[in-house]
């Protein structure tokens, strides 16, 4: 048996609004685009790769930008293009997509996790707070507040048009209303990671175990099979797991332990949640969904989840190789310690920087690029993890200019 079996879903591509043409046009864009010699083609080419559109050339920013590159504030011309609409409208709103579609889909549906990565940058807030508040972005001109059900609210917004995002996303606490059954608990509610989109996608079905996973792949840049681990304590490994899968305890212990031990020790952060008849859902401090502790019979003796607490058994330091730079705790009780730890990490600044660096510069990074990704890395801390100063950064270094 492998350790982790899921079933794919899939859902709508096409994001419903007048912006559909813009989005869809940016790849092209991008793939037209050479490297710039004088001022003035650095900071039309800066503002193609941030925004997705060409500037008119008697644009006054275009003017602006090109006396900052002249100055020699290339980072300061790049933020000028993190106003315009498109910015939000189109690359910040593939950026999210990706990282919230289950297909990891660029074009997908806008969504209350888009809205909050958008109202992020555009209010220069701590993006680490996107792990752990207890906040949303939502519609200044629409006195509702979205459902945990409501597949409507953010279509409907998104549909007005690329000016929409700028002018209209405002926070709003608590990210829930007081009737959704989820805003008085506030330990157990963390950004992104309590928004409907990544319940949806996440959370539908199954065990939660592919929340915990994604949280890792999206976030710390970091698929299962690159942290699995046979050598981990698997004392918190659940009932539902064959500890001799077709009679074979070895399949158990070189295949299965490996994803189980360490995704299994940290599961319980999503323990009291569920993704039910389209609705997020929160069981409550007295109750675990019944697919936390599915299958009893399977193993017995197996670990039983009663309640939400989480420990990181990667932290261990006989097995911790440093790689993901753990800083606090790596043990707690629900969802927000549990994103402060993923927010917290070193990778986790270095995997937002990857991530910057794949939508504007239109390439991955490599093993050539490690060292220009921690320096971005580390000035994005330094900026109070600024998504507007990470964007800009990446789009004028020189490996992205230059290419």
């Amino acid at each position: 048996m492998r350790a982790c079996v899921r079933t794919t879903r899939f859902t709508s591509s096409a994001i419903r609004s007048g912006f559909m043409t813009a989005l869809t046009v940016v790849a092209v864009a991008h793939a037209s685009l050479v490297a710039a010699e004088t001022p003035r083609e650095t900071a039309q080419l800066i503002f193609k790769r941030l925004t997705g559109t060409a500037i008119h050339l008697d644009d006054p920013r275009l003017a602006q930008m090109e006396q900052l590159i002249t100055s020699g504030k290339k980072l300061e011309a790049a933020l000028v293009p993190t106003q315009d609409d498109y910015f939000y409208a189109s690359t910040l709103t593939r950026f999210a997509s990706v990282m919230v579609e289950r297909d990891e889909s660029p074009y997908g549906t806008f969504s209350d996790f888009q809205a909050m990565i958008l109202g992020a940058a555009m209010t220069d807030m701590d993006a680490r707070e996107l792990l752990s508040g207890n906040f949303s972005f939502e519609d200044r001109n629409n006195s509702t507040r979205p459902a945990t059900s409501d597949t409507t609210y953010y279509t409907n917004f998104a549909s007005v048009g690329p000016t929409v995002f700028k002018s209209r996303l405002v926070r709003k606490t608590p990210q829930w209303g007081p009737n959704s059954g989820l805003a008085a608990d506030d330990a157990n509610i963390a950004g992104l990671l309590t928004t409907r989109a990544w319940a949806q996608s996440h959370m539908e079905a199954g065990t939660n175990r592919r929340a915990l996973e994604h949280t890792f792949k999206i976030f710390l840049c970091a698929p299962i099979e690159s942290w699995k681990s046979t050598d981990i304590n698997e004392m918190r490994i659940r009932r539902d797991v064959d500890r001799a899968p077709g009679g074979n305890p070895v399949t158990f212990q070189t295949l299965c332990r490996g994803c189980h031990a360490p995704m299994d020790g940290m599961g319980g952060a999503f323990a009291r949640y569920d993704f039910v008849g389209g609705r997020l859902t929160w069981s409550g401090p007295n109750r675990i969904p019944g697919k936390m502790n599915n299958n009893p019979d399977t193993f017995p003796d197996g670990y039983i989840t009663i309640d939400e607490s989480w420990i990181n058994l990667l932290a261990d330091p006989a097995h911790d190789t440093g790689r993901f730079g753990w800083r606090g705790d790596t043990s707690g009780m629900g969802l927000k310690s549990f994103g402060q730890m993923i927010a917290n990490s070193q990778e986790f600044k270095r995997c937002m920087t990857k991530r910057v660096y794949r939508e504007v510069c239109k390439r991955d990074t490599g093993a050539n690029d490690t060292a220009t990704v921690q320096e971005i890395a580390d000035r994005f801390e330094t900026s109070g993890y600024k998504l507007r100063n990470l964007f800009a950064d990446v789009a004028v270094n020189s490996g992205c200019l230059n290419q």
